[in-house]
């Protein structure tokens, strides 16, 4: 469990909901809070003394680096058959929540993955708070809601990147999920998303949108990890993933050009192979996102068709060594 701004009032509650858990052997729970670099607790054994059913390690990293950099730390800190991950402002959403999980594992055997569902607080127009369910078939980039079987992640060489600060989820769960071929998914709501203002993806403007770079980024990180183990899967992937970046670089200015630029040079030139192979089918894969997206569904198709050329022919120039 990562946190960085939260104070000790916040994570009472994540940790009360842990604590709390019932029908379990909470002695087989083993809970990793690692601050990143943000607001240290004044007094750690007087503050986790308040959690005496379960076991919590603490830990405090120097130098932030991330969500991503916390929950890797953690993994490597802890030798549990399951992991699972939360944020800091979030909890558990009743007293029986990982008594599903443990039911899973007795009733069905090991899983690879098991993908339970969350519920999500938010805000509606009128400002007012409001819940919805948001089910793991519709939701398979986010951490929460999961166990992970550490045998599992190991085979395929999977750890959270250290150099994505942002879509770390995407790059770590999503990797997971495209490789795994034993989900079990527990359709009950064991997680609450809880509404933060100052969270990463609440409290951003723009940005989130408008890191295009990053979202390049992640696109060479994931194609790498994928090809490692899947080489299929992996150009099947890149294709996608480079459709929604078509989409998003219509949607939203690049924060910084220049390193937008630089990135997507470098990731075409690296996935020289998955861009050859998708480059055929590219165009109308990026109308079709297109015609799906919110933003831009209404737009004639000959000015979706125009926007979409447009990217492909911006990628072509970017390409060192075109064998097409």
């Amino acid at each position: 469990m990562p946190y960085h701004n939260e104070t000790e009032k916040t994570l009472k509650i994540v940790l009360s909901s842990i604590n709390n858990q019932i029908g379990i052997d909470l002695s087989r729970i083993e809970v990793v809070l690692v601050c990143d670099a943000g607001n240290r607790l004044d007094n750690p054994d007087n503050f986790l003394s308040w959690f005496e059913n379960v076991d919590i390690k603490y830990y405090e990293l120097t130098l932030s680096g991330g969500p991503g950099v916390a929950r890797q730390y953690g993994m490597d800190h802890s030798d549990s058959e399951y992991i699972m991950f939360m944020d800091a402002d979030d909890q558990l959403q009743y007293c029986g929540a990982l008594f599903e999980f443990f039911n899973v594992v007795q009733q069905t055997g090991n899983h690879q993955i098991i993908a339970c569902d969350a519920m999500e607080q938010f805000k509606n127009s009128d400002n007012q708070f409001r819940y919805r369910i948001r089910s793991y078939q519709d939701n398979k980039i986010f951490a929460w809601g999961k166990w992970f079987n550490r045998s599992y992640l190991d085979s395929i060489q999977l750890t959270w990147h250290p150099k994505l600060r942002i879509f770390e989820d995407t790059y770590f769960v999503g990797t997971a999920c495209l490789l795994a071929t034993d989900i079990f998914h527990h359709q009950v709501v064991v997680y609450m998303w809880l509404w933060n203002s100052n969270s990463i993806t609440r409290n951003t403007g723009k940005f989130f949108a408008q890191s295009l770079d990053t979202w390049v980024e992640l696109i060479r990180y994931r194609y790498h990890i994928l090809s490692l183990n899947n080489l299929e899967i992996a150009n099947d992937d890149f294709c996608g993933m480079l459709t929604a970046m078509a989409v998003r670089e219509t949607k939203n200015k690049p924060n910084n050009q220049a390193k937008y630029n630089s990135q997507l040079r470098r990731t075409l030139n690296e996935c020289v192979q998955a861009y050859e192979l998708n480059y055929e089918k590219l165009v109308k894969k990026i109308i079709e996102a297109m015609k799906n997206d919110d933003f831009l569904k209404n737009k004639p198709i000959w000015e979706l068709q125009k926007l979409a050329q447009k990217f492909v022919k911006q990628c072509d120039k970017l390409m060192e060594n075109k064998k097409y």
